[in-house]
């Protein structure tokens, strides 16, 4: 029986075998130019390497990318979702992926990917639903360890400089306060993190349980979304979001909550299935319910 895997999972998989091939053919290319460049006074040689550095990688992902697609069609879950969902890469571009345009034909390749969704409409396996796997009555997720180990250690490295900044300029002074400062509230916020092992956030098939406001039944729960995101800053620099929001009733006001899943000791696309999980199990208990 074959066994479908999330829309996360097979996003993941095509940058790891479809972009990440892409973007080091590339620097090998460019480095290659550069050191025929940097060895021989031929412009011509020059010229065609870094001409094929562009060239030749945009041919490898699109032959990666035509193979992954007719992987992920058949194996992921709910090929509508993969269709629509948001990615920063361009695994999906265009308005319809199954007419997209390559420099190759690839015609076989492509008529098998159209006849693979027309399968899946037909047979009605185009969306299905989760799989009810393994997991334990409630999961607590609590701080990532690894998340502010890494910040500890950059508290620490700045309190080395601290003391290795001289203290015979005004300007030397100035700076070893400052890293001193910022050294100490490094360590102080990220020992603080580790020590809390309380859960912050608690699953089960009742709802999300949380610190501050108890138990939030599924019911109640509106606009619950996993994401990644890029925030575009500026022309050059961005920076990618990984987070779970929802928003919910409280008091008779609703209130939004947003969780950045990186501090988090859970990954995106396991903390997606296993809300799913307990989302499915809160309505297979209300059918249940409802016809006895």
């Amino acid at each position: 029986m074959r066994r479908y895997l999330s829309t996360y999972k097979v996003l993941n998989r095509g940058e790891l075998t479809v972009t990440l091939p892409f973007i080091l053919f590339m620097l090998v290319m460019m480095s290659l130019g550069v050191f025929v460049a940097l060895n021989t006074d031929s412009i011509f040689y020059v010229v065609s390497l870094m001409a094929l550095s562009f060239i030749l990688p945009i041919f490898l992902y699109q032959h990666q990318k035509i193979k992954w697609k007719l992987w992920a069609f058949e194996n992921v879950r709910d090929l509508s979702d993969l269709l629509t969902k948001e990615t920063s890469s361009l695994l999906l571009s265009g308005n319809n992926p199954l007419e997209e345009k390559t420099i190759l034909s690839y015609k076989k390749d492509k008529e098998r990917i159209k006849k693979i969704a027309f399968e899946r409409k037909r047979n009605k396996t185009f969306a299905l639903e989760i799989e009810d796997t393994f997991l334990p009555a409630k999961t607590e997720i609590k701080y990532s360890i690894i998340y502010y180990l890494f910040f500890l250690l950059i508290g620490i490295s700045i309190g080395y400089v601290f003391f290795l900044i001289p203290t015979n300029t005004g300007d030397a002074i100035f700076g070893k306060v400052v890293c001193g400062i910022s050294a100490l509230l490094f360590i102080q916020w990220s020992i603080r993190r580790l020590m809390d092992r309380d859960f912050i956030l608690k699953l089960s098939h009742q709802g999300i349980e949380l610190r501050k406001y108890g138990v939030l039944s599924w019911d109640k729960i509106e606009n619950l979304q996993v994401f990644s995101r890029i925030h575009h800053r500026g022309s050059k620099r961005s920076t990618r979001e990984k987070s779970l929001e929802f928003s919910f009733k409280h008091g008779g006001e609703m209130k939004t909550l947003k969780f950045n899943i990186r501090t988090l000791n859970i990954s995106m696309p396991d903390l997606d299935e296993t809300i799913k999980i307990y989302q499915l199990r809160h309505k297979k208990r209300i059918k249940v319910s409802n016809t006895v």
